[in-house]
């Protein structure tokens, strides 16, 4: 607060003329408004009598906006030939990624904004490692580890090693990731302490499995440079598509797509009744779309040598040490299908095919003229977005 204070009086010290503004509606609590800041009660009942030459007028200013009707309004942004140019621009040249169609089903118009007008989160100044800090920290560290040992047969004895050597392996992430911080006490270490013990969670039980496992492949960049989809005229187009998996193994001789995740995360966040219902609008089923885009992108790099995988995901959340009966479920496969019908994990070029069925159909509607932007209905969806604030949604 005093630091505060000291950079307000600098600020407006030798000022001739200053504007101050506040909000006088208090409706929403969750927010400042209603009530002037402290700095300005000073101004008006300390400064004032302390040097009589300050001249001080108080207006209020009635805007006449319903903010009723301004959270009815609709934004919708229609397809120019100027942005069906950018469209393409972005899908021929950058590609479409995961998490971008994921944007656009939960929102088109927060995937117009994001991808294809380039509006950026303003760069935040990072005094503290955050979650997806955490995420990069752990991606990097089991990156060094497994390294040196793709393509070879894990022993317990070398596993055993690492989790003696995760300190200075934790260190060299730090410092690769995140070198002006201190992570000596506070928030920083508390991160610090997580991630070690998240990653000796993840080893032991990597140790009890480790017989029947090989690491293929860390970090790797799958793309199709040209997908091929029919647009709205029926006219053959290609974009590029394109990912980065976290890890490629092979477990029992099936081979495995592996995603980590340190956020929340349920076995329903990948069960699915159908493929269609993974691309439903405003769905919930986003990190279902995520495993099935990565098997079509490891499908068409290889060709004729696919022969069907598993898509999983380990939950750091979720990795307690196990027992050798649990260590095996720790990682949770894409699930397909109902109780009824039978659920079928193994991602095979038929489900594929009606993947890509769905993925076309969405590519064709991003590229529809007659289709514009629109903003999501789902307003839960709305408040961690970043451009919450433009929709007045916030």
């Amino acid at each position: 607060d005093s630091e505060a204070a000291y950079h307000f009086y600098r600020l407006i010290q030798r000022a001739k003329r200053i504007t101050l503004i506040y909000n006088t509606d208090g409706s929403d609590s969750s927010k400042a408004g209603g009530e002037k800041s402290r700095f300005l009660m000073q101004i008006q009942n300390e400064l004032l009598d302390a040097n009589p030459n300050i001249q001080f007028c108080e207006q209020e200013v009635n805007l006449g906006i319903d903010k009723d009707k301004l959270l009815q309004r609709t934004i919708s942004i229609e397809k120019t030939d100027e942005i069906l140019e950018r469209i393409n621009q972005k899908l021929t040249q950058t590609g479409l990624s995961a998490t971008a169609i994921n944007t656009y089903l939960s929102c088109p118009l927060k995937f117009y904004f994001r991808y294809i007008a380039n509006h950026q989160k303003p760069l935040e100044v990072v005094e503290s490692l955050d979650a997806q800090r955490l995420g990069t920290i752990l991606h990097e560290v089991l990156k060094l580890i497994y390294e040196p040992k793709k393509n070879e047969p894990l022993t317990s004895d070398f596993l055993n090693a690492q989790i003696k050597q995760l300190p200075t392996l934790i260190s060299q992430a730090l410092d690769q990731h995140y070198q002006h911080g201190d992570t000596s006490a506070g928030k920083n270490l508390l991160i610090k302490t997580i991630s070690q013990t998240y990653l000796e969670n993840f080893l032991k039980n990597e140790i009890i499995n480790c017989k029947n496992l090989i690491i293929n492949d860390l970090e790797q960049d799958l793309s199709i440079p040209e997908y091929s989809f029919l647009n709205e005229y029926d006219v053959s187009q290609s974009i590029k598509l394109t990912g980065k998996v976290d890890r490629i193994d092979t477990y029992m001789g099936q081979k495995r797509i592996i995603d980590y995740k340190t956020g929340s995360f349920q076995q329903s966040d990948i069960t699915i009744k159908s493929i269609k219902e993974a691309f439903e609008p405003e769905q919930t089923k986003e990190k279902a779309v995520q495993l099935l885009f990565y098997a079509l992108l490891y499908k068409y790099q290889h060709g004729n040598g696919f022969g069907g995988l598993l898509s999983s995901i380990y939950s750091f959340r979720k990795n307690k040490p196990s027992t050798d009966d649990e260590a095996e479920n720790r990682y949770f496969c894409l699930e397909v299908g109902s109780e009824r019908n039978g659920k079928k994990q193994t991602i095979d070029h038929n489900m594929l095919d009606e993947f890509e069925t769905e993925l076309k159909q969405l590519i064709k509607q991003i590229y529809n003229a007659t289709h514009p932007f629109v903003q999501t209905k789902d307003l839960k969806s709305c408040k961690y977005c970043d451009f919450s604030d433009v929709c007045n949604r916030s």
